[in-house]
C-alpha cells in the first residue's frame, strides 16, 4: 500500500504507492526484470522499459527489495497496458494496483528485522558449511604422528626395499657384495680360509 512516514501518538501517515512522490523498485515476477513503479494519482506506471525486457500485459509486478524499503516479493500490480514513448526507444507500462487503496480497512505493518551476522569460519564440520573444507574430516595429532609415510619400509625392518635393486643398476659401476654371514658361524668364510701350507716332498 505505501510507506510509513510520520508516527504520532494517535496515528500514522502512509505515502502511498500511487503517489506521485513516490518511486518504488520492483521486479517482473515472470521474467526477474527489474523497473521501476512512480505513482500516478490513482494508478500505477512503469517508464524506461527497454524494448528487450520481454515484458507483457497481464505479468504481475512484485517488489525487488532494492534499497531497503520493501521487503522482496510483495504484489505491487500488475500491466493492463503498454505503449511506445515519444522517443519510441523504451515502452510505457499501466499498472493496476494490487490493493485496494480507496477501500482498505486493515493494514499490516512491516518492520524489517536485522541482518544475520555470518561468522567466518563458523559452520559444521562434518557437513563442511562455513569452513571450506568440504567435509573433509580433521585428522587427529596422533594418527598424523604415528603414521609411517607411504611408500617407505621401517627402519628397523632386515628386509631389502624392492627397490634398492633397481637403483643400483642404474648406476655406472657398482660395489661388490659384502660379508654378510655371521661373524660366529662355524662355515668358514671365503675372506677367512686359511693359506695352503708348504710340504716337504
Amino acid at each position: 500500500m505505501g510507506q510509513v512516514i510520520e508516527v504520532t501518538p494517535l496515528h500514522s501517515t502512509v505515502l502511498l504507492l500511487t503517489d506521485p512522490d513516490h518511486a518504488v523498485p520492483v521486479s517482473v515476477a515472470r521474467n526477474g526484470v527489474r523497473l521501476i513503479v512512480y505513482g500516478c494519482g490513482d494508478r500505477l506506471e512503469l517508464r524506461d522499459i527497454p524494448l528487450s525486457a520481454g515484458v507483457q500485459v497481464g505479468d504481475e509486478i512484485v517488489t525487488s527489495g532494492l534499497g531497503g524499503r520493501f521487503p522482496a516479493g510483495f504484489p505491487v500490480g500488475k500491466v493492463s497496458e503498454l505503449h511506445p514513448d515519444d522517443t519510441h526507444a523504451f515502452l510505457v507500462g499501466e499498472l493496476t494496483p494490487a490493493a485496494k487503496l480507496d477501500r482498505g480497512r486493515d493494514v499490516l505493518l512491516l518492520r524489517a528485522g536485522k541482518p544475520l551476522r555470518v561468522v567466518p569460519g563458523s559452520g559444521n564440520r562434518e557437513s563442511g558449511v562455513g569452513n571450506g573444507n568440504g567435509g573433509a574430516p580433521t585428522p587427529s595429532p596422533q594418527a598424523a604422528a604415528t603414521a609411517p609415510p607411504q611408500g617407505s619400509a621401517p627402519t628397523d625392518s632386515q628386509l631389502p626395499i624392492p627397490n634398492s635393486r633397481s637403483r643400483n643398476n642404474q648406476g655406472a659401476a657398482t660395489a661388490p657384495p659384502q660379508n654378510t654371514a655371521p661373524t660366529d658361524s662355524p662355515f668358514p668364510t671365503p675372506n677367512s680360509r686359511p693359506a695352503p701350507q708348504e710340504t716337504d716332498q
